[in-house]
């Protein structure tokens, strides 16, 4: 222990007796020569210059003795004496060896964890079209996979070129669609395209893209231009490479809420990029994610009015509600005769362009002629549907119904009043002509004392049919009293008879007739007084008693009815005029 402290001091001392040795001739040389300066002013100029070159000489080699005799000096110390390192060896060897006490063992715990850094899986794929210069072609994949694999966990080569050696039509194809396969099969993050160009006037022109198959498009793109060297071309696609990676746009969430929920759906960019969406992103068992900033929505479905919707997506995302409305159908009518009335849903179809745009489903068409026509109207549903025939509709001539009717009555067909203006007066009837379709029909008359009078009767078509409603006959009633009024003559000469002798001079036998004479008389009376009952009774409907108030000024109407009063018997006459 003690000799290593005095040799570490004696080394310690002549190091710096060394040290000031070398430094004093290191300042002694370049300074000058060692007997001090000379003044040069003096002499003349050649041999001035002479001088000067001396000295510059002398200096230079004093200044390399005085340096290699510094050399020597450390170098005899140093290995004079031992090192620290072998004093300690020494130290230890005196000492022997030294006693361990029981040993700790280390302190039990939990191992701590490795944190792995997971980074999204990309690939690189290079497209290389510079002429027969590969070694470009290898710099500049060598640079993108270099840039890349900072930020991503690359895709091996080996196993990029297995996948396209199994779809090798996908090796060269550059659209979207064709990237989204590749990232899907490949299960990547992102797709990372390097194209290597030498155009006309150019050298080299370095295209480079990053696909996000989550929003299914280019994220960020550039283009560089570069000499034909290798180190240039790395340099520039390693910097493009890490630039679109850098600037690479931001994805949002865009949930599309559309009925029917089968609708086709095209996204069309701002830019003008046009994105179809799958089934599963309308039906929303799939996300869609966009790149942020303006779109408009195109929705369409056969049957249905296609619909625009412009939506702007944040990075807070975007929700979009769109209800398609059914698309109407254009129908074509085509009808005969050509003046005829066609009307959908009480609109009338136009002669000139005779199309409407109906909905589809059920409608109500009607046809009818124009008045005064004798054609039979067309009342149906009409059921829409896409792509059918033109509706032709042919309207049938209406038959005649002459209806002949008593004066006063009011008529109707099928419960559809007949208007009186209609009607042609011939003294006590009234007749008109009634356009109606053919089949089965009631005509049915109601006298202005409330007598109704019904027939029905079957039209055929394309002919004339007459029906004449008859008022109550009178002739019953006068027969009635005719016939009474007879009886009552016979029983009256009956009576008038009775009691006369028939053989005036004998007189043996005489006439009893008052009995017949009473019957037939009370029988006369009868039929005199039903006769009477019933001519008051019918002519209180019949037409030859019908008086317009317009000429009476009354009502115009005889009443002739029996009746039977609450508190009376018998059978009360009553005769208004």
């Amino acid at each position: 222990m003690v000799w290593n402290v005095t040799a570490s001091g004696f080394r310690a001392l002549f190091g710096v007796l060394s040290l000031a040795s070398c430094s004093t001739v290191h300042s002694a040389t370049p300074g000058g020569s060692l007997r001090g300066p000379t003044s040069l002013s003096s002499v003349s100029l050649p041999d001035r210059r002479l001088q000067v070159v001396r000295r510059r000489f002398r200096d230079i080699f004093s200044g390399v003795g005085g340096a290699l005799l510094c050399g020597l000096l450390v170098t005899s110390v140093s290995a004079g004496f031992p090192s620290d390192a072998e004093a300690k060896r020494a130290d230890k060897k005196a000492a022997g060896p030294k006693k361990r006490g029981p040993q700790k063992p280390p302190p039990s715990g939990p191992p701590v964890p490795l944190v792995e850094l997971n980074l999204p899986t990309a690939a690189v794929r290079i497209s290389c079209d510079v002429g027969a210069s590969q070694e470009l072609c290898d710099a500049a994949l060598g640079a993108a996979r270099t840039a890349a694999s900072r930020r991503y966990a690359l895709v091996s080569p080996g196993q990029l070129e297995a996948f396209f050696a199994s779809e090798p039509s996908l090796r060269s194809c550059r659209n979207d669609s064709c990237r989204a396969v590749i990232a899907e099969r490949l299960k990547l993050f992102r797709l990372i395209d390097v194209i290597l160009q030498s155009p006309k006037q150019k050298d080299i022109v370095a295209s480079v893209s990053i696909f996000d198959p989550a929003a299914r498009g280019i994220a960020a793109d550039g283009e560089r231009e570069t000499k034909r060297d290798a180190g240039k071309v790395s340099s520039v696609v390693s910097e493009a490479v890490e630039n679109v990676i850098a600037t690479q746009r931001t994805a949002a969430q865009l949930q599309i809420d559309i009925s029917p929920a089968d609708a086709k759906v095209k996204v069309v960019a701002n830019q003008g990029t046009v994105r179809e969406l799958t089934d599963a992103e309308v039906a929303g068992k799939m996300p869609v994610r966009l790149f942020l900033g303006g779109y408009t929505l195109h929705a369409e479905k056969p049957g249905f009015a296609p619909q625009n919707v412009a939506v702007t997506l944040l990075q807070t995302g975007a929700t979009v509600k769109i209800d398609l409305a059914p698309s109407p159908v254009l129908v074509r009518f085509e009808w005969t005769p050509k003046d005829a009335i066609v009307r959908v849903d009480n609109q009338i179809v136009s002669t000139s362009t005779p199309e409407m745009d109906l909905s589809e489903g059920p409608h109500r068409l009607e046809v009818t002629a124009p008045p005064g026509q004798p054609y039979e109207p067309i009342v149906r549903d009409l059921h829409v549907r896409r792509n059918m025939e033109p509706v032709r509709l042919s309207l049938q001539r209406l038959t005649e119904l002459r209806i002949k009717a008593p004066l006063g009555y009011s008529v109707s067909v099928d419960n559809r009043m007949v208007p009186k203006d209609l009607f042609a007066t011939q003294g006590l009837w009234m007749s008109t002509t009634h356009k109606t379709g053919s089949g089965s029909h009631v005509v049915t008359a109601v006298s202005f004392r409330g007598l109704t009078v019904r027939k029905h009767i079957d039209v055929l078509p394309n002919s004339s049919t007459e029906v004449s409603l008859n008022p109550p006959p009178l002739w019953p009633g006068a027969l009635l009293m005719s016939a009474g009024l007879l009886t009552i003559g016979g029983g009256v000469a009956a009576y008038l008879a009775d009691g006369r002798c028939l053989d005036a001079p004998e007189c043996f036998f005489e006439t009893n007739y008052a009995p017949a004479g009473y019957t037939l008389m009370a029988i006369g009376g009868a039929a005199v007084i039903s006769g009477i009952v019933w001519m008051a009774y019918h002519a209180a409907s019949h037409p030859r008693y019908y008086r317009p108030i317009s000429q009476t000024g009354s009502t115009g109407q005889v009443s002739f009815l029996p009746s039977r009063p609450a508190r009376t018997t018998g059978i009360l006459t009553v005769l208004e005029f």
